[in-house]
């Protein structure tokens, strides 16, 4: 995992790096979860862009699923203690939300401590679901 300085704010590229290894380390330790994270936001030739959209990325997708037992998906989107969510990311974070889905915002200024806080929604999301990782 790269080292982050704990006062330094880092991207949100480097939270969903700190996040992604936290849970896997949560999936070793026998949590039963399953995850999957999204590149979605950055430059893309016209070339690129076309084939990322008419393959299923969308606009404003939320960084990070965590798929747990009984069906339940939790939505995580990643940002800095200054970042801004996007048009789409509101709009699209809207729609899920409108379909019953858990969306969930969180802020972290470092990468560890957004593997921290991730862990912890997690466990809180299991334990609301009547799991006790």
């Amino acid at each position: 995992m790269p080292k982050v300085p704990p006062a330094a704010t880092a991207s949100e590229k480097v939270l969903q790096t700190h996040a992604v290894a936290a849970l896997h380390r949560l999936a070793l330790e026998g949590v039963p979860i399953l995850f999957a994270g999204d590149m979605g936001g950055g430059w893309r030739s016209p070339a690129a862009a076309h084939w990322a959209k008419s393959t299923g990325l969308t606009a404003g997708e939320p960084d990070l699923r965590v798929y747990g037992p009984g069906g339940r998906v939790l939505f995580v989107e990643l940002k800095t203690p200054k970042g801004r969510m996007s048009d789409a990311q509101l709009t699209r974070h809207a729609a899920l939300a409108a379909l019953g889905h858990d969306v969930r915002v969180l802020r972290a200024g470092s990468g560890e401590e957004a593997a921290e806080l991730v862990v912890g929604m997690v466990r809180k999301w299991m334990a609301g679901m009547g799991q006790f990782p």
